[in-house]
């Protein structure tokens, strides 16, 4: 799917009149009705030499994201899933072509990538990712597990924030606040 972002900086004092205008067109968008926002939580990986972050940066041919994210509702992780992106740009003339393969991820493998290990292929992580074909979440893995391995990967950064959605139709609003980022905890 293709999708058009537009990113705004607005001080915290518009926050309730935002909130008021985006209601008066949109419906709060959330997997529950007793959520009132989401904390996000997204752990990005990168080489001791920050290879992914200096290759975004300098708009190579061809670049490499890997991330771990999970969400709160009403900021309380739960035993939800948590998710793992892995995002190549690769420019063919002067264009840029985003691709994202996601997949879940079982307490074992999650905990192993925090230790910056590769992901095992199991019955649970199977299991956590019922609506992908076989040979895909196979080769989602075998894909992770290379830029892992080729990068030396390991948790870099950890970022957090609370997020309120809204959503009519293909719209979809969201406003983010509270972010904190920081150095994650690398456990070898």
């Amino acid at each position: 799917f293709e999708r058009t972002e537009e990113k705004f900086l607005v001080p915290l004092a518009l926050e309730e009149e935002i909130k008021k205008n985006i209601l008066m067109h949109l419906r709060p968008a959330y997997p529950d009705s007793q959520s009132k926002f989401t904390l996000i939580e997204s752990i990005y990986f990168d080489s001791d030499r920050f290879d992914c972050f200096q290759d975004h940066f300098s708009s190579l041919d061809k670049r490499y994201k890997l991330r771990l994210r999970r969400y709160a509702p009403n900021g309380i992780f739960g035993k939800g899933p948590v998710f793992l992106e892995a995002k190549s740009k690769t420019r063919r003339g002067l264009k840029n072509i985003s691709a994202k393969k996601r997949f879940g991820l079982d307490g074992k493998n999650f905990e192993e990538l925090l230790r910056a290990k590769t992901i095992c292929f199991t019955s649970e992580l199977r299991a956590a990712n019922p609506k992908l074909a076989l040979r895909e979440l196979e080769e989602r893995v075998d894909f992770v597990n290379s830029l892992i391995e080729s990068y030396g990967l390991r948790p870099q950064l950890r970022v957090t924030y609370e997020r309120m959605a809204y959503e009519r139709g293909d719209l979809r609003v969201t406003v983010d606040k509270k972010i904190a980022a920081g150095a994650t905890i690398y456990c070898p």
